[in-house]
């Protein structure tokens, strides 16, 4: 049976650790969801803010000239583990689902 996961929902620009995730987590997926006139961004930090690099960096692919999906879903097989989470989110009307569970 699959360990029970948790889902950390993101609409805004993360950038102080009372923001973002404190404890040690595997993230399993991640979905993105946004305008098709607008690609959706995400970087995901193991850090308490959204500064050096990211440990994953995602984006919405594109679908024709001026269009992107309006949805894309990444799974990680292994899990990624994180020390704790903080994230950079762009787009307009853009989430993004983070599917994770406790270290």
């Amino acid at each position: 049976m699959a360990d029970p996961v948790s889902v950390y929902l993101i609409t805004a620009d993360e950038t102080s650790a009372s923001n973002g995730i404190t404890f040690g987590i595997y993230v399993h997926s991640v979905v993105l969801n946004g305008q098709a006139a607008n690609q959706v961004t995400l970087a995901l930090y193991d850090a308490a803010s959204v500064t050096g690099n990211p440990k994953i960096r995602i984006a919405t692919d594109v679908t024709g000239d001026t269009e992107f999906n309006h949805s894309k879903q990444y799974n990680f097989s292994p899990p990624i583990p994180f020390g704790q989470l903080t994230a950079d989110i762009g787009g307009t009307n853009a989430e993004a689902f983070v599917y994770y569970n406790r270290q």
